[in-house]
């Protein structure tokens, strides 16, 4: 897509993946940055702490990386022994839910 628009410079898969590196810590950094400023302000008023909608999307699909448990899938043990919680992935698959 960024290569079909005439005029631009072209891109290859590298520069594109600088890029989103980039722009994923940038986001990180601002955010940390607003954090600081709110324990460095204490109860005083807070700090500017306006942001680029692109770093807050990018920062919110941070918190989407949680892995899909798939009871079909290779990993389906590893979900079954990290989470307590086994009825999501025995509802999917229509087994048994079984307590150990």
């Amino acid at each position: 897509m960024f290569n079909s628009f005439p005029g631009v410079a072209r891109r290859n898969s590298k520069h594109l993946m600088t890029y989103y590196k980039n722009l994923k810590r940038k986001g990180n950094k601002s955010q940390a940055d607003t954090r600081y400023q709110i324990f460095k302000t204490g109860d005083g008023p807070k700090a500017d702490t306006s942001s680029n909608p692109v770093e807050e999307r990018l920062l919110a699909m941070g918190a989407l990386k949680i892995p899909l448990a798939n009871c079909y899938d290779s990993d389906a043990a590893y979900h079954k022994m990290t989470t307590s919680d086994t009825t999501h992935c025995a509802t999917n698959c229509g087994e048994e839910v079984r307590s150990y």
